[in-house]
């Protein structure tokens, strides 16, 4: 008789919005799955490190503040959107969504009151600026931009590509001189270590992402290491990209929440970093719920 086969679920591999997946991982009985996730890890460890104002206000500062135009370019806590600002390509539009009235709201009340809004109006522009910003994190020049947006069925010249490269470092100046530090010491050590120890060779323009994962990674585990010494009647589930899963008794709910945030206070005092690290708590019966 042939014995059936057994599958390995790849955790790391799954696709949080994968609803049919999703929803067929079930807590045990009278336990919960709680999700806690680094969502702001990268803009943290990006903002701490290189000081960027502009970098922190866009990804954490301003969160809850009323967008404002400085020196023509959005203040706002939405990288993708100060970017396109910023860049040629995208500004006039801004500044004229800027200037909307919204059903009796300026742009800065209706960004408080209901920011998803004026996502939506700007859907397109957001878009592509959001494509371009990651790709430029990631260490992507013009010419690769311009083959990427190409990928994703939008045109755009070399020119218009080049723009917004230097759109965005000119915007983020401080970020950028982060950058070519680690280029320069991949370069010259042949490796960059981040603050946790990592010992990493890459090309030198992959540096500062090389950092800045592997940063978020170690992150994540000395929070589980320091979450399951505050909550050892947690059970570890997996880690699915910059979100721990954990399982706890329903009765236990609300201590897991207090003990998480004692976790995370923890980690903030050893790090001793300008910027707090911040951490979801989203519990659900299914892994498509706490999410």
């Amino acid at each position: 008789m042939n014995k059936p086969k057994r599958y390995r679920l790849n955790g790391q591999g799954l696709a949080r919005r994968d609803k049919g997946l999703m929803t067929t991982m079930v807590a045990d009985p009278g336990c919960i799955l709680v999700s806690e996730d680094f969502s702001a890890g990268e803009p943290s460890v990006t903002a701490n490190f290189s000081g960027d104002k502009n970098y922190r206000w866009a990804t954490l500062d301003g969160i809850g503040k009323a967008p404002t135009y400085t020196n023509g370019v959005l203040r706002i806590d939405d990288i993708y959107l100060m970017t396109a600002s910023a860049s040629p390509m995208f500004k006039d539009a801004i500044q004229s969504a800027f200037d909307l009235d919204w059903s009796g709201l300026t742009f800065a009340n209706q960004w408080l009151v209901d920011s998803e809004i004026i996502k939506s109006n700007l859907k397109k522009i957001r878009q592509i600026s959001k494509i371009l910003c990651l790709g430029i994190s990631y260490g992507m020049q013009p010419k690769k931009m311009v083959k990427q947006m190409y990928e994703q069925g939008i045109s755009m010249t070399l020119k218009e590509a080049t723009d917004f490269f230097n759109a965005y470092w000119t915007l983020f100046a401080d970020v950028r001189r982060f950058s070519e530090r680690l280029k320069r010491q991949a370069q010259q050590a042949g490796y960059i270590v981040n603050p946790f120890g990592y010992r990493m060779a890459m090309e030198p323009r992959l540096a500062f992402n090389y950092f800045i994962q592997s940063s978020v990674s170690g992150l994540v585990h000395i929070y589980l290491a320091k979450l399951m010494a505050a909550a050892p009647y947690s059970q570890f589930i997996t880690i699915v990209h910059d979100e721990l899963i954990m399982q706890v008794r329903l009765d236990m709910l609300e201590q897991f929440r207090l003990d998480s945030q004692r976790a995370t206070d923890s980690l903030n005092d050893d790090l001793g970093w300008s910027v707090k690290i911040r951490t979801g708590f989203a519990p659900g019966l299914t892994m498509y719920d706490a999410k």
